[in-house]
């Protein structure tokens, strides 16, 4: 487990480090997201799930995935709801931190871990977890953002968020390796060496990108908003621990508990302010609470990941 971890959080401390002396900015860190997201985690999956064999068990499993994060993501969605509905907050604060409370980042962290801690067939089951949550998303997300303002959700509301649902890559990306493997593809030795090699550079071009964003901002004012704290909390702690106890007897596989958890332990995704800057939210408070829940992560995963490890494996 060090192993991965000092190679993860290495990564981490070099984009980092690149950010501090001017090595990379922000043109490249952007060149670097879309890369990632549109070419290296597609590239990943698609080689991955492409190259399982999808029997009936498999299958089943998948699906049955799937519905559990489901119920999951409803959990976390209710218990966030209680926390923050009675609470003395804007609405707007209060979709926020709802909204954050779900969305982990199983994207930038998520998938290259799984794949570094729990091989083909964590990924295989982190995959169908992030289905579930991208639907979640730009379906239960943009309700969140539009609760409690004047705006209504229109039909051109609804077109775009099917098309944002449809065309995620890492949706595509799902989609066309399940093809590939339901087909019996066999693809050739150089498609394959290229999905390999360039779906390589995922991991540590991910990693990379979040410690190049960690030093571009000012962390020590953090610290001292009180939401952005208990924000990190929920997302680390509180979260987490509710999973536990709901997913611990279940009766299936060991490794669905733990995706199922480890999508919990995760800092609220990297994304969440793009997202709720184009639903009409603030983006600068939302910020805040992604970079305090990814800075504190770096110390609260591996204690996670130990718990993980103890209970399960």
């Amino acid at each position: 487990m060090f192993t991965q971890f000092f190679i993860l959080f290495g990564a981490m401390f070099i984009g980092f480090l690149a950010r501090k002396i001017g090595l990379l900015d922000d043109r490249a860190l952007a060149g670097f997201s879309k890369f990632t997201v549109y070419v290296g985690f597609p590239m990943v999956l698609v080689h991955n799930i492409g190259g399982i064999a999808l029997t009936n068990d498999v299958l089943r499993s998948f699906f049955l995935m799937m519905f559990l994060s489901v119920l999951v993501l409803m959990l976390t969605m209710l218990v966030s709801f209680l926390i923050y509905k009675f609470r003395k907050l804007t609405q707007g604060e209060k979709n926020v931190l709802e909204f954050g409370a779900f969305l982990g980042n199983s994207g930038f962290i998520g998938i290259p871990m799984s794949i570094a801690f729990f091989g083909e067939q964590g990924l295989f089951f982190m995959v169908a977890a992030n289905v579930v949550t991208g639907f979640a998303i730009w379906t239960y997300g943009v309700h969140l953002m539009h609760r409690g303002t004047h705006s209504k959700i229109t039909l051109k509301v609804v077109l775009k968020t099917i098309t944002k649902c449809l065309l995620n890559p890492n949706i595509v990306a799902t989609v066309l390796g399940l093809l590939i493997s339901l087909l019996h593809i066999t693809l050739p030795a150089p498609v394959s060496g290229l999905l390999i090699t360039v779906g390589n550079t995922a991991m540590p071009m991910s990693m990379i990108f979040l410690g190049a964003s960690l030093a571009a901002e000012k962390i020590s004012g953090l610290f001292v908003n009180k939401l952005v704290i208990e924000s990190a909390v929920v997302r680390l702690f509180l979260s987490p621990v509710i999973t536990l106890a709901a997913v611990y007897f279940l009766p299936i596989a060991p490794m669905m508990k733990i995706i199922l958890l480890f999508i919990m332990i995760l800092p609220i995704g990297a994304a969440l302010p793009m997202i709720v800057k184009e639903l009409g939210g603030n983006e600068k408070f939302t910020a805040k609470n992604v970079l305090l829940s990814t800075l504190l992560s770096i110390l609260t995963m591996p204690l996670w990941m130990i718990v993980i490890e103890k209970l399960f494996q």
